[in-house]
Formats: structure tokens, C-alpha cells, sequence
């Protein structure tokens, strides 16, 4: 089954302390935080729908939809380590299982 496939090669990425960061996830205007691991991409952004494709500083962050059912643009991320990164952009589940969300962050 590719599902159980796709979810055990997330599963080893996101255990894994040399790519994933424990993070506790707060929606905007405060609430529950919510426990989870996060693998953080640091490369500039560019942002489509404008002309010329300019850059957004920060870069991507990835979570797992079974730990965060549905981040919010404006919602935070504080990672293990003391550093907080706002999501920017809308998330997307660009993965065809919809496994893990990616979305800008700043």
C-alpha cells in the first residue's frame, strides 16, 4: 500500500534529530499549543502570484498532518532551541497521500 509506504519513509524523517526539530505549534490569537516535530528548510522562499517572483526571506517548514491536522497562516511554530517562526504563507499538503504540510515561515 502506498500509503503505508509514504507514511513509514515521514515516519524515519521525522525521527530522525539530524533533520527534524521538536516544536510546539500555536494558532493565531493564542490557544492549545500542539506538540510536534518540524524539518525546517532554510533557503530563501520565493513567492508566486507576483511578477518577478521575489524572494521571502526564512524559508519552509514541514509538519506532519497526523500531529498538526491544519496550521493556519499567522500561526507559530517555537522550536526546541528558543526560536520562534511564523507561518507565513498558506500550507499546503503537496504530497499526493496529504501527509505533511509545507509552508513558508519567516
Amino acid at each position: 500500500m502506498v500509503t503505508a509506504a509514504a507514511q513509514s519513509v515521514y515516519d524515519l524523517a521525522f525521527a530522525n534529530p539530524l533533520f527534524a526539530k521538536a516544536a510546539i505549534y500555536t494558532p493565531p490569537g493564542g490557544g492549545d499549543g500542539i506538540a510536534c516535530r518540524v524539518l525546517i528548510g532554510r533557503a530563501d522562499a520565493t513567492m508566486g502570484g507576483i511578477s518577478g517572483r521575489p524572494l521571502v526571506k526564512g524559508g519552509t517548514l514541514d509538519v506532519r498532518s497526523s500531529e498538526v491536522a491544519l496550521p493556519v497562516r499567522g500561526g507559530t511554530f517555537a522550536i526546541a532551541g528558543g526560536e520562534t517562526l511564523k507561518v507565513i504563507g498558506d500550507p499546503e499538503a503537496a504530497d499526493d497521500e496529504r501527509l505533511v504540510w509545507t509552508m513558508t515561515v519567516a
